[in-house]
């Protein structure tokens, strides 16, 4: 991508070019400009009457001239003054009064019989009124264009871009990021726009707890050490000195070492704020990335409060002229956290099927990797259906970007499956094909398609020696069993349990193959179908 950074971005944006001086200067400046005026023919009469006073003879006959000129003039200089003020006073107590005020400035010019300017730089005003705005004069872009521009900025022109915009542009262009998430008939460019300032709001506040938390980690290590006394000081004055409201506040004032009686809510509250705490420490050091322009989020928003996310990544393709988007939706998080997850497990699967895409000549095809629920986090809770009974993975899905009516195929893996399955009995998520890999059950209640509200077709594929085949009956029918009566394809070999097969779905040459003739509306092309 190309960085651009976004034109006017002072505060107070220029006139109009080639308006009159009125329409420039502010109403006080227009009557001061007036008075002055007024005041400018009087002085100058009264330098006529002391000439007068030293002038011979003959030239008191010239003097009684200028002074009966000077006479109009000073009168002339009052009704000016009067007029100003006049229109001063009717400018602000009408939508007319602008009008008013251009025909006394013109007024103003015809009598003096010369032109009015203003300040220096200022066009002049002449019989005709206001001068036309030059062709090709510019205007403040709207929140959707600047938004278009910001999907080009890499972080840091991100961040110099938002320091320099006034608070109020600032919060109504996040407003407009944030209705723009639940608009799919924007632009790509402006749904990538709107992730990324998201992304870059959201950074501070993470970064912000997820120090707290480090320091009130670091405390509890040092605290018992005698070695590390002097740390302990240390320390412990940065947790006394922390700002109410803050994450390591909260954890200072249900802790009993700091607050010798912490009442229940303050102890129940120190308890959430420590997970939010640790979730953050899992993502603050992925935003960086996040911002970088090699990424394309579609959507993307955090709750700290409850340990959540929602990230959507165009991983290829183009979302404003493809006929067909594939979704990816991975399974239970294992590992390293939320940030891993995102950029190694979900992230891998959704370039996988594009390079596989670009492998069979397929260049009409979208890809998006989404993390659109809250997983389950290890083995133990991926048995309970709360995490996928709670999805609200259609909510994100239906509202991204569909210029093009493509048709969307989804592919959940693992528990993914089962958050696709409720979310389509539940929400009414509406796809072409469903598929299913390496999946515990569809959930819902589902036995078969029959059951499905849609038309959708769903696919149920499971490599032979997954172990995923021990949890027949956990989340209902697995949608590779024969009794379900959906779509599938073979691949692999061997019987028995291997944990890695778990994970080959996307790396095995035929399945990712097969995967991609179906999201790009080639079934009739999948190979080993049954």
């Amino acid at each position: 991508m190309t960085s651009s950074i976004i034109g006017g971005l002072s505060s107070r944006s220029p006139g109009p070019t080639g308006a009159p001086a009125w329409a420039q200067r502010p109403w006080w400046s227009e009557a001061s400009h007036g008075i002055m005026a007024g005041r400018t023919a009087l002085w100058g009469d009264h330098v006529g009457r002391q000439q007068h006073a030293i002038a011979p003879h003959g030239a008191r006959t010239a003097a009684l001239r200028s002074e009966r000129g000077a006479a109009g003039i000073e009168t002339m200089g009052i009704v000016v003054v009067a007029a100003i003020l006049l229109a001063v006073v009717v400018a602000a107590a009408s939508p007319w009064g602008s009008s008013i005020a251009s025909g006394i400035d013109a007024a103003i010019c015809r009598v003096t019989q010369g032109e009015c300017s203003g300040s220096e730089g200022e066009e002049a005003v002449s019989d005709s009124g206001p001068a036309a705005e030059p062709a090709g004069s510019g205007t403040e872009p709207t929140p959707q264009e600047r938004l278009a521009e910001i999907a080009d900025m890499d972080g840091e022109e991100l961040a110099d871009y938002l320091e320099r915009l006034p608070a109020h542009e600032r919060e109504a262009l996040l407003e407009a990021a944030r209705r723009t998430q639940l608009d799919n008939s924007v632009s790509q460019d402006e749904r990538v726009g709107a992730a990324q300032l998201l992304i870059a709001e959201a950074a501070p506040q993470v970064r912000a707890s997820a120090d707290d938390y480090g320091i009130w980690e670091e405390w509890a290590t040092v605290m018992s050490d005698p070695g590390q006394a002097q740390r302990r000081q240390e320390l412990e004055r940065l947790i006394a000195e922390a700002p109410d409201g803050s994450l390591l506040a909260d954890l200072r004032d249900g802790s009993i070492h700091f607050n010798a009686e912490p009442t229940p809510e303050q102890f129940d509250r120190a308890v959430a704020r420590a997970e939010e705490g640790r979730f953050a420490q899992e993502i603050a050091g992925n935003f960086a990335g996040w911002l970088g322009t090699d990424r394309n989020f579609v959507h993307f928003e955090v709750d700290l409060e409850n340990q959540s996310i929602r990230a959507a990544e165009l991983t290829g393709g183009n979302l404003d002229t493809a006929e067909h988007v594939a979704v990816t939706i991975p399974g239970t998080l294992m590992g390293d956290g939320m940030g891993e997850y995102i950029d190694g497990y979900t992230r891998g699967h959704g370039n996988a099927l594009y390079n596989s895409l670009s492998d069979i000549g397929v260049d009409n095809t979208a890809v998006i990797s989404c993390v659109c629920y809250d997983p389950p986090r290890g083995l133990v809770n991926a048995v309970s259906g709360s995490h996928a009974e709670t999805s609200d993975l259609a909510a994100v899905v239906d509202a991204l970007p569909s210029g093009n009516s493509p048709d969307l195929h989804i592919l959940g893996h693992s528990y993914g499956g089962v958050a696709v399955g409720h979310d389509v009995v539940n929400h009414g998520l509406e796809a072409a094909n469903l598929i299913c890999l390496g999946c515990p059950g569809f959930g819902g209640g589902v036995t078969g398609p029959g059951d499905l509200p849609g038309a959708a077709t769903v696919w149920g594929i499971r490599h032979p020696q997954d172990p995923i085949q021990v949890s027949v009956g956990v989340h209902g029918t697995q949608p590779e069993a024969p009794r379900f009566g959906g779509e599938s394809y073979d691949y692999g070999s061997g019987w028995g349990w291997s944990p890695g097969s778990h994970s080959t779905y996307y790396t095995d040459a035929v399945s990712v193959q097969n995967l991609a003739y179906i999201v790009s509306g080639q079934e009739d092309l999948v190979t080993g179908r049954r």
